[in-house]
């Protein structure tokens, strides 16, 4: 195979597993946020948690990018 294919699967695949780490983050939150603020308004409904799941999610994609290029850049 060409080193284009093998460099572009290499990102590929890192750039799925950043995105898989971020989503689990946002996913945890989630778990976290969604059934208290149920709790705090007796109904369902998308409010400023869903905007705070959201934040944790890009934020954690953010540091786990970072820390991985940041990591290769030092090499």
């Amino acid at each position: 195979m060409d080193w284009k294919i093998h460099r572009a699967i290499l990102i590929a695949a890192i750039w799925i597993a950043e995105v898989l780490s971020a989503g689990i983050c946002g996913f945890i939150a989630a778990l976290a946020l969604i059934p208290a603020s149920y709790a705090a308004r007796g109904y369902f409904a998308f409010g400023g948690e869903w905007l705070i799941v959201l934040g944790v999610t890009l934020l954690a994609f953010h540091v786990i990018n970072n820390a991985f290029f940041g990591m290769l850049k030092h090499h």
